[in-house]
């Protein structure tokens, strides 16, 4: 598959909005533009969240993800880029089993998007759906063991 970013660097994005930060205030948000330069010079993985201000699934994601401390913890070791309603990118990429939200997706620091790191909790047929944090812990943590970096687990990283 061939590196998202190589895309996105022909694409000119706004600054974050601030319905990303809601989110998560203690998160650094970036645009797609700005995770690509970050993924390469930190050699690090990008989380992407593809949501909607009128998805139900998402305004119920949304309180559990902002104030899950393991989540705002772990979010240092990845450049976080929040796609919601007009900043969604389409690419068929990012939709690698459907245009359903939300979906989180995660990418190698070349901007590759890691098809094996799922919600494997979740159903087959929506892959990428995350309703609650814990899937979304354990998915952090195999990115993070897949590149040799520390994960959480309790309180430790």
């Amino acid at each position: 598959m061939a590196p998202f970013f190589m895309f996105a660097a022909s694409t000119v994005f706004g600054t974050v909005a601030a319905a990303a930060e809601s989110w998560g205030k203690n998160i650094k948000w970036v645009t797609m533009k700005e995770a690509q330069k970050l993924a390469k010079e930190q050699n690090k993985p990008t989380m992407i969240l593809v949501t909607k201000t009128w998805c139900r699934a998402c305004k119920a994601l949304r309180p559990k993800f902002a104030s899950h401390p393991e989540i705002e913890k772990m979010s240092s070791e990845f450049i976080m880029v929040n796609m919601e309603d007009e900043d969604e990118v389409k690419n068929p990429d990012l939709q690698p089993d459907g245009t359903y939200f939300p979906r989180i997706l995660f990418l190698d620091s070349e901007g590759n998007v890691l098809t094996d790191v799922y919600n494997k909790e979740g159903s087959s047929q929506y892959r990428y759906y995350y309703s609650d944090t814990k899937p979304i812990v354990d998915s952090m943590n195999e990115v993070l063991r897949a590149a040799g970096q520390k994960v959480i687990k309790g309180k430790e990283l």
